[in-house]
């Protein structure tokens, strides 16, 4: 296994990418309304001709920076953060292009990672959850000119990418709106308490799992996930690449939408469209709309923008027969579509729109809201065309009559690495303060290897990046999932493990979950439970404020079994008293414990248990705690021996 992580690290060193015609091209991240780390020199990537000089040039720079694009286009230039938090400017000139880098900041970013409760907006998503509690009144509230969200785009890989796809934004209504609601609640604490300027990466993808994140060398010492390298490495060598791959297939693709194809007479059809709502349910291939606009007299020359709902799976979209534009991976039927048609390609009379829509498996079709289906000018102030009615639908070509898109495990983000390679490598070794992680239930089945894997993905984070950033995580939060048999509970101890390494700490969700629906919606909570153990273990705020109640012992007092705490001086229940304690004999066989507060103990009783030897709480994966300590932390779940 050592000769294949080998291997891969070479294949990691050799992937960066040229921009497209050799012009200078700077990393995603390093973009206007950025935030520079405070007190640390960043390492500004791009790419440019091979063997031209990059300069990069700042007023708080006593000269240029200077570096040589290598063989393979890349190059990096030092740019050390300046004093102050700004805005400032710094500018980088290649082969006659500058590129100007404006309203950066100086402070603290951080990054947000894990599945679907991390990527879950504070806003309604289309096609995905409802939004958070009183999302309308977060967003109204989240004009923030100190905080600035990034949000990398979905990409699983079997190399190390050298480039994300994101951009940075202010913090606005519209912004946060679509924004990770965990990772924003966070960064708006931090800035909220003087800890700004905050720029927050989000990088996540629901339905994950852990090892999708880890690099090669973190699953070194964990020989089950050997054969999975393999087979990325394997893909990884494959002479013709995924991108040839993905272009034969997008190539034929386009030849068929253009063979104008016939749709039934007379029939259009309207946006949103599902194809499973029109009898197409079965049909794993292209569907094509098409569809003829009317260009207004002073649209001519400009711009345009056309925006689409989310599309399932993949698309391809022209403009008058030529190619505008498209999303050509898997994984993106949540996310809107946002093209441009250069004004070059704008002029007077009517204009053709074909979207090709590829579906690989289950639903396929656009949709969205008919609302979002528009067309307008980008300088904006010239009004905008519906593109919800109109369009006439054909079914072209299945999967089989098409070539082959790339292997699936290219295409599939719960592979061990190809998260780590397509969305996280890309942003190192950017000095981020810290991460904040929501990540577990697609792990729930795997428990005792979970205890060893995620460990191993916070060290491995670590040497990836570097230093030994801060680390923060959410214990994954009630919810009913069918058929439990323990699972859930042995996760969040597997989860509480990790608290053993430095930096570390744990946000305890067991009282804001929902047990029928697995995106509970108190994500405020979340985020500002997360932002206090960063404040702890970053900033150096004192006080356990932070820190969940522990349980540390347990004993026989006649009756009774009296539990004992760390960072609990008093309780508070609800109505109905504490909830959720068990106890067990011999025999290992668990019965419901009446539960009483005395003073910062717990006093439990259990007649069906005469001669007890364990205790746990909140065993249940839906059990919704109703105790806390004097700062309002939840008691998160546990098992004890009973001593005496």
């Amino acid at each position: 296994m050592h000769n294949m992580i080998r291997a891969l690290c070479f294949l990691c060193c050799a992937s960066l990418c040229l921009a497209q015609d050799g012009s200078l091209s700077l990393h995603a991240l390093f973009s206007d309304h950025m935030v520079l780390p405070r007190g640390e020199t960043v390492r500004v990537k791009g790419t440019a001709r091979a063997g031209d000089e990059a300069t990069l040039t700042a007023a708080w720079l006593k000269a240029p920076v200077r570096a040589i694009a290598g063989p393979d286009g890349a190059f990096e230039l030092p740019l050390p953060s300046p004093e102050g938090q700004g805005p400032f400017r710094f500018d980088v000139a290649s082969g006659g292009k500058t590129i100007a880098v404006e309203d950066v900041l100086v402070g603290d970013v951080w990054l947000a990672s894990g599945q679907s409760n991390m990527e879950m907006s504070v806003g309604p998503s289309p096609t995905g959850p409802r939004g958070v509690d009183d999302w309308q009144r977060e967003c109204a509230d989240a004009a923030i000119p100190q905080l600035r969200l990034f949000t990398v785009r979905r990409r699983a890989s079997v190399r190390e990418e050298s480039d994300v796809v994101g951009e940075w934004s202010v913090s606005s209504k519209d912004s946060a709106a679509a924004f990770s609601a965990t990772a924003f609640f966070f960064a708006r604490d931090l800035a909220r308490r003087g800890h700004g300027p905050i720029g927050i990466v989000a990088s996540s993808w629901g339905g994950t799992v852990c090892e999708a994140w880890t690099r090669p060398e973190g699953l070194i010492d964990m020989p089950e996930f050997g054969p999975a390298l393999e087979r990325v490495r394997e893909q990884a060598t494959d002479s013709v690449g995924p991108a040839v791959l993905r272009e034969r297939f997008f190539g034929a693709v386009e030849r068929s939408s253009l063979a104008e194809p016939v749709a039934p007479s007379g029939a259009t059809v309207t946006l949103p469209h599902l194809w499973s709502k029109h009898g197409l349910g079965a049909h794993d291939g292209v569907g094509v709309y098409s569809r003829t606009i009317e260009i207004p007299a002073d649209w001519v020359g400009k711009d345009l923008a056309v925006h689409l709902g989310p599309i399932d799976d993949m698309d391809l979209v022209l403009w008058n027969g030529q190619r505008i534009g498209g999303t050509f991976d898997m994984g993106h039927w949540a996310d809107p579509r946002h093209l441009r048609v250069p004004g070059t390609m704008v002029h007077e009379g009517s204009a053709r729109i074909v979207v090709a829509v590829v579906d690989a498996a289950g639903e396929g079709g656009i949709g969205g809201s008919a609302e979002a289906c528009r067309i307008q000018a980008v300088d904006g102030g010239l009004g905008s065309v519906s593109l919800a009615e109109g369009w006439s639908f054909a079914k072209g070509p299945t999967l089989r009559e098409l070539p082959r898109l790339p292997d699936a495990m290219q295409q599939n983000p719960n592979v061990p690495t190809v998260l780590w390679n397509g969305m996280i490598a890309p942003l190192a070794p950017f000095p981020f303060a810290g991460a904040i992680w929501y990540q577990g239930e697609s792990n729930r089945d795997r428990a005792q290897q979970y205890a060893k894997l995620f460990p191993a993905m916070i060290r491995d984070w670590r040497a990836a990046f570097g230093k030994e950033m801060a680390f923060v995580f959410v214990q994954i939060a009630p919810f009913g999932y069918r058929e439990d048999r323990g699972q859930t509970f042995a996760l969040r101890i597997a989860q509480e493990q990790a608290l053993a390494l430095p930096k570390v700490g744990m946000a305890v969700t067991t009282d804001i979950g929902d047990p029928k629906d697995i995106h509970p919606t108190q994500k405020r909570l979340v985020g500002e439970r997360l932002a206090a153990e960063a404040r702890r273990i970053h900033y150096g705020e004192e006080g356990g404020a932070s820190l969940p109640p522990r349980a540390t012992k347990a004993i026989v007092a006649g009756n009774e079994v009296v539990l004992s705490f760390e960072r609990a001086a008093s309780w508070r229940t609800s109505e109905e008293g504490p909830r959720h304690f068990e106890l067990a004999g011999e025999d290992g066989v668990f019965h419901a414990a009446a539960a009483r507060i005395d003073g910062a103990r717990i006093r439990l009783s259990c007649p069906a248990t005469a001669k007890p030897v364990s205790v746990r709480y909140a065993a249940a994966a839906d059990a919704m705690a109703n105790l806390w300590n004097e700062h309002g932390l939840p008691l998160p779940p546990f098992g004890l021996r009973i001593d005496g």
